[in-house]
Order: structure tokens, then sequence, then C-alpha cells
């Protein structure tokens, strides 16, 4: 853990853009799927990895972050080489870093609005690759997109608020609600 960290000169100097792919590039981005609760375990990354809380402390990170996300896209296997499965993971770690509260809460209403477009659009995709996306791919964007609907008040939130409640409150594996969701929102 403290080899990863970011050099302190570096962290204090670094863009806010340069400073979201390095979060991006984290060796140890995947410790939050080691918890039962993957909420937890982002918890505990975020906590541990001085890019992240830096990052957080930026008043332009969500813009940032958001920009960093809108131009990702999702390998299909049209498209699909061998590096190919880390993106699949770094992109379910980026939704997972963006659902933690510490970042969602810094969401404006039309950042929430950008980010629903572009997580309804990756989560799509990936649906539409079921030889390289489960549903163990992309829960944590299932988990962030019912954060969205839940904080918009969307009318898909209030016809399904007993559901939407539930994946907007806990992200993990192996809740029938979250293949009820995903049915909901696709098919």
């Amino acid at each position: 853990v403290d080899a990863c960290q970011i050099p302190e000169n570096i962290l204090k100097a670094i863009t806010t853009r340069a400073l979201v792919e390095t979060c991006l590039s984290y060796p140890l981005y995947l410790n939050y799927m080691a918890y039962n609760d993957l909420d937890q375990g982002i918890i505990s990354v975020i906590s541990r990895f001085n890019g992240l809380s830096e990052l957080y402390s930026r008043s332009n990170a969500i813009t940032s972050i958001l920009d960093v996300y809108e131009k990702m896209k999702v390998q299909v296997t049209a498209t699909w080489t061998d590096g190919s499965m880390d993106f699949a993971f770094h992109i379910a770690y980026f939704e997972m870093v963006m659902s933690a509260d510490c970042f969602f809460n810094k969401f404006t209403t039309s950042e929430r609005t950008r980010l629903k477009t572009a997580l309804w659009q990756k989560l799509y995709d990936r649906v539409q690759d079921p030889e390289h996306y489960s549903l163990f791919s992309i829960i944590e964007g299932l988990h962030l997109y019912a954060k969205v609907l839940k904080a918009q008040n969307d009318p898909v939130y209030v016809s399904n608020k007993v559901l939407i409640d539930y994946v907007s409150s806990v992200c993990r594996v192996r809740d029938q609600q979250y293949i009820d969701f995903a049915n909901l929102i696709f098919f």
C-alpha cells in the first residue's frame, strides 16, 4: 500500500485530469472486490490511497471524472483483445468510485444527468456482449445507475422504489435484486 502512494510533491502538482487517470491506474484498485459488500470495499480503497483522497478534495474532480468516463469505450466482441479484461475491471472500479457517497454526493443535478446518459450506454453495451460481460461485470454500474435514478427521483424510481432503494444502498454480487433491476432497465 505504501509503495503505491503518490509522492506528496507530485500529488499537489498534478492536474485533476491527470490525477483521475492516475487513480484509474492504481495497482491495488481491485482490492474493493475482496469485500462481501463492495461499498465497504471501495471506501477502504479510497481511504488507503492518497490519490483518491486528493481527488475527492479537488473542486473540479467531478467534471474531470465525467470527462474521462464519457470517453471510455466499452470493448465488445468485435474489438476484444487480451487487454480488454483489464478494461472491464477498470470501468467497474471507476463506477464504484463514483458510487461512493463521498464522490456521489458532490455531483450536481446536471452532472448526474451526464453520468446517467454515459452510464446507461456503457451498461447497455456490456449487456449486449454476454460472451464477455456477465452480471458480475456490471453490478457496480447497476448500483451506480440505481443511485442516480433515486437521486433524480426518476419515474422509473418512483414506480420501483423498493427494488431501486435496495440496489442503490447495497452492492453485493449474489443478490437477485440486481438481476431484477437489470431486467427492469434493459429487457
